[in-house]
């Protein structure tokens, strides 16, 4: 039986040094995403890994996010002891881009193949540009049959190479992307040996991404590939995917000509903190900052199954965590500062003046004068913290309505959606959030007219809202 299993891993391993398809880190990228939309994810935005595809993905994505998988390709295969994992993720900078790094392997014990990968994104209006740098490496294990080999003698056991990925996507509409990626476009050499050419294929991948509705995502590529072994070819990809229960369950299924994918990802953990408190501000007096944090993290699983080229297998299964983290930050300027500001403008200043006969009794009335300014002043500033007091509360109310309004929309419930947000904006009438959110709304339901009213509504109230000029950029 030892004998029989070193002759299998002596067979695999003279097809991974002569099968370029077998380069399974290289050409194909990680993610259980994309793996479950069959390889199609040129225009998706966000996914952790998706800047292992297009690097361009991660400059819409949120302030942090990672992660990892462990797979078993080809379960079940006669021989095969192979196992891939990979971990990765991206930070944003806010204006100054994304960076993401990523880390990939494949192999058995007798051949290893690994990338890391380090890429950089950013937006510019509805574009989408991305840069990703890839060191790839191949480690074939000494053996007693590798070891009186001449040629690992002569040139070791492990090469490596630097490749460039190069991204980019167009976001038509809140509902429509567009993408276009090339990978390894320098055509890295993987030859072991000195003056021997064995090129990795560049590839390049265009996409669309379709969110047919809140809960339905369809993506479809066309990918070509350019490789000396089998020249050129081309490959549809499409994949599709719903959200159930208030995304607390994702159902994906996808396929290309190879093989046919499904997967899911369900949500096991949903936190949202926030904690509000004032500061001085920049232009004098002071505002008040609404921190909110929000962690959610899934477990994924995907299943790929070849259908052509192998056979006698269970497929490719794959599993593991998506971890994703946000921070907004909200500034508004708090009631008790205008107050102040007109207090300091309207109250006139008390002047005594005194008489040089009497001075006693005068020192006396002026010192009544003075109590009985200092009683009022003090009356009124109780009112004000009172009306302040009321604000905050409204203030908090007006929250609770934004985010009901925010299910109602997941839910499909428009309308509900909407009157919420009138009974937010009802309660805080300065509160330009509450506007953006409408508009939202509209916008999903086509409304455009309302849309746009909602919006420069909000453009009226904070003028600094820059996100608010992107949004009234995408109406028709």
């Amino acid at each position: 039986m030892r004998r029989r299993n070193n002759t299998l891993h002596l067979a695999l391993l003279w097809l991974l040094l002569t099968a370029q398809p077998l380069q399974a880190a290289f050409v194909h990228a990680p993610g259980k995403r994309v793996g479950a939309l069959g390889g199609s994810g040129a225009a998706d935005r966000g996914d952790p890994f998706g800047f292992f595809l297009n690097p361009a993905s991660a400059a819409w994505g949120v302030a942090t996010a990672f992660e990892t998988e462990v797979g078993k390709p080809y379960w079940g295969l006669e021989g095969d002891n192979l196992l891939r994992n990979a971990l990765g993720g991206y930070y944003s900078f806010s204006n100054w881009g994304t960076a993401a790094v990523g880390y990939d392997q494949f192999g058995s014990d007798l051949y290893r193949e690994y990338r890391a990968l380090a890429a950089y994104a950013n937006r510019f209006g509805p574009f989408a540009a991305g840069v990703g740098i890839n060191v790839l490496g191949r480690t074939y294990e000494q053996t007693p049959y590798t070891a009186v080999d001449p040629l690992f003698q002569q040139y070791g056991y492990t090469k490596n190479s630097v490749a460039v990925d190069l991204g980019v996507q167009y976001r038509v509409d809140e509902r429509i992307t567009l993408g276009l990626a090339g990978r390894r476009l320098n055509r890295p050499n993987q030859a072991l040996e000195d003056g021997v050419s064995d090129p990795l294929p560049a590839e390049v991948q265009a996409g669309v991404g379709w969110r047919m509705t809140d809960r339905l995502l369809l993506v479809g590529d066309l990918e070509w590939r350019d490789r000396d072994i089998g020249g050129t070819d081309l490959t549809p990809r499409v994949g599709l995917e719903g959200v159930l229960f208030r995304d607390l369950l994702r159902l994906r299924a996808g396929g290309n000509r190879d093989e046919i994918a499904a997967g899911l990802s369900v949500r096991i953990f949903d936190g949202d903190y926030s904690r509000s408190y004032t500061r001085p501000a920049s232009g004098g007096g002071t505002e008040k900052v609404e921190d909110r944090k929000t962690l959610r993290i899934r477990f994924g699983y995907t299943f790929r199954y070849p259908i052509g080229g192998i056979a006698g297998t269970a497929g490719t299964h794959t599993a593991g965590i998506d971890i994703f983290f946000d921070r907004q930050l909200s500034r508004t300027e708090t009631e008790i500062q205008i107050q102040q500001r007109d207090r300091d403008r309207d109250i006139p200043k008390v002047v005594i003046q005194h008489d040089t006969v009497t001075v006693v009794q005068q020192e006396f009335v002026e010192t009544m004068v003075e109590d009985t300014t200092r009683i009022n002043a003090l009356r009124q500033e109780i009112r004000r913290l009172k009306d302040d007091l009321q604000m905050v509360n409204n203030f908090n109310d007006a929250l609770k309505h934004l985010e009901q309004a925010q299910i109602y929309f997941f839910d499909g419930r428009y309308d509900e959606a909407i009157e919420q947000c009138r009974l937010a904006i009802r309660l805080v009438p300065t509160m330009s959030y509450g506007y953006v959110r409408m508009g939202s709304i509209y916008y999903a339901q086509k409304k455009y007219a309302e849309a746009r009213e909602a919006w420069e509504t909000a453009l009226e109230l904070d003028p600094t809202y820059d996100q608010v000029k992107e949004y009234l950029k995408l109406l028709p």
